[in-house]
């Protein structure tokens, strides 16, 4: 199956709220978003619990070759952050 037909049939997708928080991150692109889904982390919960070099790793295999590089998984540090930003920032809400 391609990658592209794989992300299209991915089961799990962040909500339209999680999606914009994501988007905000530095170098975080709707793409990366896909891959994510594509490996089964589609919540900001899951997200900011995970490691980004794990992450990278799990992409990769999935995909069956190393396609996100050390800027990708900057991306995932930044995702891995403004997952765990956005939870706090909600957490302290009324």
């Amino acid at each position: 199956m391609s990658v592209e037909k794989a992300l299209k049939t991915s089961p799990v997708r962040f909500s339209q709220e999680e999606r914009r928080a994501l988007l905000g991150a530095h170098q975080m692109g709707p793409k990366m978003v896909e891959y994510l889904e594509l490996i089964g982390v589609a919540t900001l919960q899951a997200l900011a619990k995970r490691n980004p070099a794990q992450l990278r790793h799990a992409i990769n295999a999935h995909l069956g070759r190393p396609h996100i590089n050390a800027m990708g998984e900057y991306a995932l540090e930044q995702a891995v952050a403004a997952a765990k930003a956005h939870l706090a920032g909600r957490s302290g809400e009324g």
